[in-house]
């Protein structure tokens, strides 16, 4: 993984902050964002993002393509925890945003990334380098 580029979505704290940590340690270039704003360390290219709005998200992806065009990986680990109960104690407005945050953020930075990672077919899949790995707290 060395000379690769990895982008991390919700690397304020967890695994997305481990990892983002560790991939820059074995000398990867990370791309990192999260809802609030934290210092991750060398090699770890911070920018806040809120994945609930567009606006923020193309934002996030615009400066990650000045840095990196075609990054190597992408690693979607926001979460939302506010929603914590039986389903029929939970408010609705809170489960809502669990899903904003985990499902509907993902998707909303999927469509941004670059075309290093691969469209889910067989051929595309083995062709190109880049990978995708949802990975989101909430569920």
């Amino acid at each position: 993984m060395r000379n690769s580029t990895v982008v991390i979505v919700g690397a304020s704290s967890g695994f997305g902050f481990g990892l983002a940590q560790e991939l820059a340690k074995s000398g990867c270039t990370v791309i990192a964002g999260a809802r609030s704003a934290r210092e991750i360390g060398e090699g770890v290219h911070y920018r806040q993002v809120d994945v609930t709005s567009d606006e923020s998200v193309t934002d996030f992806f615009e400066f990650t393509k000045s840095l990196s065009p075609a990054p190597d990986g992408f690693v979607y680990s926001a979460g939302e925890a506010s929603a914590i109960g039986y389903g029929w104690d939970v408010p609705v407005d809170e489960a809502q945003r669990v899903l904003d945050v985990a499902f509907t953020g993902f998707v909303r930075c999927i469509r941004h990334c670059s075309a290093s990672i691969p469209r889910p077919c067989r051929r595309a899949a083995r062709t190109s380098r880049g990978r995708a790995v949802p990975c989101s707290a909430g569920w």
